[in-house]
């Protein structure tokens, strides 16, 4: 037995003495609040700090009591003594398996998560504001690592592992059960820190803000903070519970001090709502929202801050981009806040699954026409994306997948790589396929394309990264290409499409920005042998790298990818019509065209020269669905030996007119 072990087993039947009778009969001591009687605004706030801020500040790591041994109390599951609740996954969890006690690095251990980011304003473990329990939560060392510095608010990518957490670039939205948790004790900082002191005795005066992505700058960072108006709307929304209650009382019995806007939820109001625009404001309650073409519909949720107490607030939800057809003719809709109301108004969307081939689309509603209230206006999130994924688009070549994707965590985000797998039992040829990226979540444009006469061999793999360097200081192997375009940021997009640019495949979500799979590496499931029509999470694992890695080639396999079970070919049979690029091109003495059917077709391939002179039919018949081959020796209509020189194929089949060039060389 260690000495801590030996400390805390000789403590744990006190603590439980005093602590157990404590939370039974809690209650807020009496006279606790005293000073803040008749008093509102910056002189409750004033009142408050006096009364919070004198707290007994415990040791974030020690073999006496730390901050460790406090969560284990706090955040106790109601329902298993031996467990705590982390915050965003809302998992129960055992107390013993943390980053502190559990060294073996899981990704799944808990880690002790500051709620309010102590790189805005506390970066120094010896400040009070770095071990205050009353803002440290356990939580999924992944996810607390995908949370990062960043602010809260609305919106975003659904995260992979804490499926009820959502992010952007700059901001968290936290799930629906702690949004008032988190609001309150962002409340509790900015009361209890103003103004804080480092060690070294300086002041720094932790403030919330009404806008994210904050630039901090060099530590200690800008002690600021946002969404203020965010923050007061989860308030609201997610009123105090008992878990948090007693939370409170446990951290009070170590700490002495306490949460008053747990205490006391209506001071939110009182200190904080005069710091926004003085008048009604409405918004989104989140910026964005992806789902699938079968979905049915979304519901739009609006927010109000500052209702006025006689007047409804109104305002009108339009479509400012994309078409109201795929939205079952959506038209502008009026939303209503009743007078004095903070509750949520709702809107539904209906969503059109046609059988179009489609790809992915994105919709922006705007809030206009906002009028009654107190002036009112709208507010920060005044515009919604929605993205829709197709269910009928079919991957234009089956068995060719996205399979890897890193965004490395070594000096300058290095390495990062993308790799692509054949599933099937038969060779590729990749002569010109491209790899299209979407920088931030936007709409994807040509990155790279693969070199002429690259050749992918049935199960076997094809590495393109941003650079060699970055690929072998990591410990992995030199990749097959390198371009500069693979330059993926944890929120980007890849798509992988033929040499004509039909859709094959793609990782990531267009028309979000979060960076969900940051500093990380993804990796296709074994089970996933042909593209999909969009993108989809759960077939994906992602593990987070930490600082420094990738080291000596793991985590991370680029070029060896496992799946099962190797496709056939002819098994899959392609979405559209496809002419592929010939090989080898430049060719002699003969190439193979290759090309694809998804119905019995009738089909013609012709040659040209480049003056538009008829060289050869090389075929016109009626063929099968499924993949084709054709060979051609470099002969004319005359069997005659063609001169070096540019050529063109053309390809019409069903709706498809195609052409490729070709290069003959004697």
């Amino acid at each position: 037995m260690d000495l801590k072990t030996s400390l805390l087993s000789n403590s744990c039947l006190t603590i439980l003495v005093i602590l157990i009778p404590l939370v039974a009969w809690a209650q807020i001591p009496q006279n606790y609040y005293e000073t803040t009687n008749g008093r509102s605004g910056a002189e409750l706030k004033s009142a408050l700090h006096d009364i919070v801020s004198d707290h007994i500040k415990y040791p974030y790591t020690s073999t006496s009591t730390d901050v460790w041994d406090i969560l284990k109390d706090s955040d106790e599951d109601p329902q298993n003594a031996d467990n705590v609740i982390l915050l965003y996954t809302g998992r129960s969890q055992a107390k013993t398996d943390n980053s502190g006690e559990n060294l073996t690095y899981t990704g799944d251990r808990w880690n002790r998560e500051h709620v309010w980011s102590k790189s805005h304003g506390f970066p120094a473990e010896i400040d009070t504001a770095y071990t205050d329990c009353h803002h440290l939560r356990p939580a999924d060392e992944t996810v607390n690592s995908s949370r990062g510095n960043k602010d809260f608010d609305n919106g975003g990518t659904q995260h992979a592992e804490a499926t009820e957490c959502y992010s952007d670039g700059d901001s968290w939205e936290p799930r629906a059960a702690v949004k008032g948790d988190v609001a309150r004790m962002m409340f509790y900082m900015v009361v209890r820190y103003d103004p804080g002191y480092h060690s070294d005795n300086s002041v720094y005066d932790l403030e919330l803000i009404d806008y994210t992505g904050i630039d901090i700058g060099e530590p200690p960072g800008e002690p600021l903070f946002g969404k203020l108006s965010t923050l007061l709307q989860w308030h609201h929304s997610d009123p105090v519970d008992d878990f948090e209650r007693q939370r409170n009382e446990v951290v009070f019995g170590y700490q002495g001090n306490r949460n008053p806007f747990i205490d006391h939820p209506q001071w939110a109001d009182s200190i904080f709502t005069s710091q926004l625009a003085p008048h009604t404001r409405v918004s989104f309650t989140s910026t964005s929202l992806a789902v699938d073409e079968d979905a049915g519909s979304i519901t739009l949720e609006l927010s109000i801050i500052n209702a006025d107490p006689d007047q409804a607030t109104q305002c009108t939800i339009s479509l400012a981009s994309g078409d109201a057809a795929d939205l079952a003719g959506f038209q502008p809709a009026t939303i209503i806040f009743p007078a004095g109301s903070y509750e949520l108004q709702t809107l539904e969307v209906f969503i059109s699954n046609d059988s179009q081939a489609e790809e992915q689309e994105s919709f922006i509603f705007t809030i206009s026409n906002v009028s009654g209230g107190d002036s009112a206006t709208v507010g920060g999130n005044d515009s919604f994306v929605l993205t829709i994924n197709p269910n009928d688009l079919a991957s234009a070549v089956g068995g060719l997948i996205i399979s890897e994707v890193m965004d490395g965590n070594r000096s300058g985000g290095q390495p990062k790589f993308i790799e692509i797998t054949n599933t099937t039992t038969l060779d590729m040829e990749l002569s010109g396929f491209q790899i299209w990226r979407g920088s931030n979540g936007n709409d994807p444009i040509l990155a790279s394309s693969i070199p002429s006469g690259t050749i992918l061999a049935g199960a076997e793999s094809w590495v393109i990264a941003y650079s060699s360097t970055g690929m072998l200081d990591a410990g992995f192997a030199q990749p097959d290409q390198t371009a500069g375009g693979i330059n993926g940021n944890g929120n980007d997009v890849y798509q992988l499409r033929s040499a004509t640019g039909e859709y094959i495949d793609a990782f990531g979500l267009v028309g979000t920005g979060t960076a969900w799979y940051e500093n990380s590496v993804a990796e296709r499931l074994s089970s996933v042998s042909s593209g999909r029509a969009s993108f989809d999470p759960g077939e994906w694992q992602i593990q987070s790298l930490g600082t420094g890695f990738p080291d000596n080639g793991a985590p991370g396999t680029p070029g060896s990818h496992v799946f099962e079970p190797v496709v056939a070919m002819e098994t899959l049979l392609p979405a559209t019509h496809l002419l592929l690029n010939a090989y080898p091109n430049p060719f002699n003495p003969q190439t193979t065209i290759r090309y694809a059917l998804p119905e019995p077709s009738v089909v013609a391939i012709v040659v040209y020269d480049i003056t538009g002179q008829l060289i050869r039919n090389l075929i016109q018949t009626a063929q099968p669905a499924g993949w084709h081959e054709l060979n051609w020796n470099g002969l004319d209509a005359a069997d005659q030996p063609l001169s070096s020189g540019v050529y063109f194929c053309r390809l019409q089949a069903g709706d498809l007119n195609q052409t490729i060039r070709l290069v003959y060389l004697r």
